[in-house]
C-alpha cells in the first residue's frame, strides 16, 4: 500500500456530517496517514483539529486536481 492509499479526503468538512467524520478521524486515524478537509467555506482557526490539513475549494473545480496531487491524494 502507498502513502497515497492512505489519505482521507473529507468533502464538506465544514458542515454538520463532514465536520464529524474529520473529528473522528483526528481522534482515531485507523491506518490513515493523513486527512485533507475540503470545503467551499474556509474552517475557522478555532474550529480546526491539529493534524488535519484544510483546504477551501469545491469538488467541482477543474483546478482541484492540482490540489489533490499536491496533498497525494
Amino acid at each position: 500500500m502507498s502513502n497515497a492509499d492512505r489519505v482521507a479526503l473529507v468533502t464538506g468538512a465544514s458542515g454538520l456530517i463532514g465536520s464529524q467524520v474529520v473529528r473522528q478521524l483526528a481522534a482515531d486515524p485507523g491506518g490513515i496517514e493523513s486527512v485533507v478537509a475540503l470545503d467551499v467555506r474556509d474552517v475557522p482557526a478555532e474550529a480546526r483539529l491539529p493534524g488535519i490539513a484544510y483546504e477551501t475549494g469545491d469538488i467541482r473545480d477543474p483546478e482541484l486536481e492540482k490540489l489533490l496531487r499536491t496533498r497525494q491524494v
